[in-house]
Order: C-alpha cells, then sequence, then structure tokens
C-alpha cells in the first residue's frame, strides 16, 4: 500500500525537522530492528518502551488501537462498582435477611440461616429483640445452639431432612460447575463479559473437560 501524500503544511513542518508521532514510531521500531546481531522479541519489545520512555505523544499514537478497548474497560469498571454500590444500600436495612447464593441446578437454593422462628425463641425474648441483657445471653445461647443440619439448606429443607443421594446429587453437580467456572474465565480481567470472548463450541468443550475431570469426584 503506497503512502499518503503529504499535504503542503505537512511538507513545510518536514522542512522544518517536525515528525508526527507515528513517523518517530516508525523509526524506533526501523532502528531497534536493524540492531546488529539481531534481538529476540522480547528484549525488541524492551529497547522500543525504553526509547519511547515517558514521551506522552508517543505512548498515545503507540496505543491508538487500544484505544476505545481501554476506555470501555474503564467505563465497565465504573458500571460495576455503582451496581454493587446499589444493590449494597437496597440490602444494607434488612440485616436479618437470610444469605443465599443459587446452585446451579434449576430451583436449587443454598443458604445459611441463624434468623429464629417464633418457637425458637427463648422464653422472654419478645419479637422486637430482647430487651434485657438476660434476654440478650439467652438469644446468644439459643443462636449457638443451632446446627449446621439446620442451618445448610439444599433445595429449600435443611440438610439434616434430606437423603444422602440428593445430598450427593447437589455436590457433584456443583463440583462439576464450579470446574467449568474456572476454566472458563481463567486468565480474563474480573470487568469482562464471558460471552464476548469465549465462543460458543469453546464452552462446551470447557463443559466437556469439566465433566471429565470431575466424574470421579
Amino acid at each position: 500500500m503506497s503512502a499518503r501524500p503529504k499535504t503542503a503544511i505537512a511538507e513545510a513542518f518536514a522542512a522544518k525537522g517536525y515528525r508526527t508521532p507515528r513517523e518517530r514510531l516508525d523509526e524506533i521500531g526501523d532502528a531497534v530492528i536493524a540492531t546488529e546481531g539481531g534481538l529476540t522479541m522480547d528484549d525488541a519489545r524492551r529497547e522500543v518502551y525504553a526509547m519511547i520512555g515517558n514521551d506522552q505523544a508517543l505512548l498515545w499514537e503507540l496505543f491508538t488501537p487500544w484505544h476505545d478497548k481501554a476506555a470501555d474497560l474503564v467505563l465497565e469498571g465504573a458500571k460495576m462498582r455503582r451496581s454493587a454500590a446499589k444493590k449494597l444500600s437496597e440490602t444494607k436495612p434488612h440485616a436479618t435477611r437470610s444469605s443465599t447464593s443459587p446452585s446451579p441446578q434449576s430451583g436449587t437454593r443454598f443458604s445459611v440461616s441463624t434468623v429464629l422462628s417464633p418457637s425458637q425463641r427463648p422464653s422472654g425474648l419478645t419479637s422486637g429483640g430482647a430487651t434485657t441483657l438476660r434476654d440478650l445471653e439467652a438469644a446468644r445461647g439459643a443462636v449457638a445452639t443451632i446446627s449446621a443440619l439446620n442451618r445448610v439448606h439444599i433445595n429449600g429443607q435443611p440438610i439434616g431432612q434430606i437423603r444422602v443421594e440428593e445430598a450427593r446429587r447437589w455436590r457433584s453437580t456443583n463440583l462439576r460447575h464450579c470446574r467449568f467456572i474456572e476454566l472458563l474465565t481463567a486468565n480474563m480481567p474480573p470487568s469482562f463479559i464471558i460471552g464476548e470472548h469465549v465462543k460458543p463450541d469453546e464452552a462446551d468443550a470447557f463443559y466437556a473437560q469439566a465433566v471429565k475431570e470431575t466424574a470421579d469426584v
């Protein structure tokens, strides 16, 4: 592809020794490639960066192809922080709400809760909370006696009330999906949208690998 012809202004600047950042980068590249004995690509890159130094015009020109992507990452990070702050402000007033996280299985939820039902509240403890130091101590004791068999829920039921086969099936599914997510997101920046950077066939391959790796776990 032939070079674009210079305008009269560009020719005038060139006559005075002025070079555009692009021309200066080209000269740097030519100088590094022409180094006697040759350089490895890693050494050549370091040499380019050293010659550019802190020159803002050269740095801006160097990363021109990635300006939009860099700005997108900044904006995506801002959106995520804004969304997280909004969710926090919405949930903060509800201090007694159970903490829940969805399972990959449809309709399955895993939750941990220490909220006492009316029947579990110690005598003398009103629905509005403990009114005396004795009530507070009683409440703490009641919470401490609630076993993990009651706190941990699978499919909406305390784990102590479900069959072993169901618990093992839940575990197997979650192991497989957790491994799939590890493979799918490896080496990705946190702000990336997964579907924008992983092709469907690649995702299927990762899932098949996750199934194979967790088959006997």
